[in-house]
């Protein structure tokens, strides 16, 4: 949708911030269902399926609340026709920053506190368990499904409600408060909300998720790339 102008105009979120929570609820709840199953004999196979079930219902349900339910377009989730390779570009370099800020936050922790200087990351402790078909699967959820899904639930979906519910300060903050707590993992609370802030801002400058996905996409292989080099000597 455009101006006479030329500039592109985005519907506004007709959602409230109250619905990324019950999503969340329901993607927590959904993602315990192979813990339920496995039991004791809990494995890495039951931190996949959980893993997969979570992405799938953080792609599914923004897409069902706002297309299927309030019939708006996908551009109202910044799903709008990509415009390459701008996006590559733009994408590449933020990926790339954020990824910097989060390693320079996280030496400062570790100056901070260097006993938890060997502390691991839930992904990274996943790969050093996982064999050969697990590794592939991760890295398709890493580079692929992970950075869709959680672009357009937190950054297209809950990020702007909140902004026009509460204002851009609260938005920015909440969105990556939440964002971080996601990911229950206290040491990488810090990195994460800061990251998740660049996020915030980047969705905000361009109003297209593909800019985001690509962001997150270079921010998490680089940080595989990272691992392998110090984890792996390779």
């Amino acid at each position: 949708m455009t101006e006479g102008s030329g500039k592109k105009v985005y519907p506004e979120p007709a959602w409230s911030p109250w619905e990324t929570v019950i999503i969340l609820a329901l993607s927590m709840a959904v993602s315990a269902i192979p813990y339920w199953f496995a039991g004791t004999a809990r494995g890495i196979g039951a931190d996949l399926i959980a893993y997969l079930l979570q992405t799938a219902c953080f792609f599914l349900l923004p897409l069902i609340s706002v297309n299927v339910l309030r019939r708006q377009p996908l551009s109202a989730l910044g799903l709008a026709e990509p415009e390459f390779p701008r996006c590559l570009r733009v994408g590449l370099i933020w990926g790339l920053l954020l990824y910097l800020v989060n390693v320079l936050i996280s030496l400062g922790q570790y100056r901070l506190f260097p006993q938890y200087a060997h502390a691991q990351e839930y992904i990274v402790a996943l790969l050093d368990q996982a064999n050969g078909f697990e590794t592939a699967f991760l890295l398709l959820l890493l580079l692929c499904l992970a950075p869709v899904s959680e672009e357009l639930l937190f950054r297209a979906f809950f990020f702007p409600a909140l902004v026009r519910r509460y204002g851009r300060a609260v938005g920015y903050l909440l969105c990556a408060a939440v964002f971080a707590a996601t990911h229950f993992d206290l040491w990488t609370m810090l990195p994460i909300v800061c990251a998740s802030l660049g996020f915030c801002r980047l969705y905000e400058k361009y109003r297209s998720l593909w800019y985001n996905i690509i962001a997150h996409a270079v921010w998490n292989g680089t940080a595989l790339v990272i691992y392998c080099f110090t984890s792996l000597n390779i």
